[in-house]
């Protein structure tokens, strides 16, 4: 049965066996080790330069400057509630950030180990089945190029939405589902299915599948969820697209014999 639970349940149980869970410490550490040079690289002229800000702050003479006096931080951080507010923002964007940065990373990362991760499903649970696969380092580097310009595309003509209350909050989300799920469907399918294959099952299961990633984008939320659970969603989609493979051919067999 091609059904979430179902998926879910042999999807974990995959995810508890030694060998995979020695294939999640990859994509773990290393993004760990780049947001670690990340975060070094920048807190020190980061901390410079708030303390430049603060200088001047201190050194700002009894009259009321504007803010094309001075700099609109130093302006800012003059008064304790603008202050506060303008440390909460930044703050704020700073842990947005890091949040899909480590999405991103670990998603770059999976992309590699994704045959590795195919395979060990395939080998447990789909040996009768043959991995056909298509495309090659260039379409990948050519798909990941497309699928990054389209989200900064729509980056850019939402960018008016992102003002309105609540619904800039939904907006903004949009142009990094379709990053997380173009470059995810596309490394596990291109991995286990042939291209006609792969367009038949995004036109009968193509709902299915955006479903499917819409809740592992959620899940990705959850901070530094993705560190651990993207090797989980590769696991989840292989088992999906095996027995959609599956299911298809028992229909076609079917439909063949009558």
């Amino acid at each position: 049965m091609n059904d979430a639970p179902s998926l879910l349940h042999v999807s974990l149980k995959d995810f508890f066996t030694f060998e995979v869970l020695k294939l999640a410490l990859v994509p773990l550490l290393l993004t760990m080790f780049v947001l670690y040079l990340l975060f070094f690289s920048t807190a020190d002229s980061l901390i410079t330069q708030l303390q430049q800000v603060e200088l001047e702050v201190q050194s700002q003479s009894m009259h009321e400057p504007s803010p094309s006096d001075e700099g609109i931080l130093a302006w800012l951080l003059k008064y304790s509630l603008t202050s506060w507010i303008a440390g909460f923002l930044l703050y704020t964007v700073g842990i947005i950030v890091v949040m899909y940065l480590s999405i991103f990373t670990t998603l770059f990362i999976i992309g590699f180990m994704t045959p590795l991760i195919v395979g060990i499903v395939h080998r447990r649970h789909y040996p009768q089945q043959q991995l056909h696969g298509f495309g090659s380092i260039t379409t990948v580097l050519w798909h990941f190029i497309k699928t990054l310009i389209v989200m900064l595309v729509l980056l850019l003509i939402l960018m008016p939405l992102y003002f309105v209350p609540l619904l800039g909050l939904l907006v903004l989300h949009l142009p990094f589902y379709y990053f997380f799920h173009r470059l995810l469907n596309y490394d596990v399918a291109s991995t286990i299915c042939s291209k006609a294959e792969y367009e038949q099952l995004m036109r009968t299961r193509g709902s299915a599948v955006r479903l499917h990633t819409f809740w592992m984008y959620l899940a990705t939320m959850i901070p530094f969820i993705a560190l651990f659970a993207m090797l989980f969603f590769v696991l989840f989609l292989s088992h999906f697209y095996f027995q959609a493979r599956r299911s298809n051919s028992t229909i076609v067999m079917i439909e063949a014999s009558r």
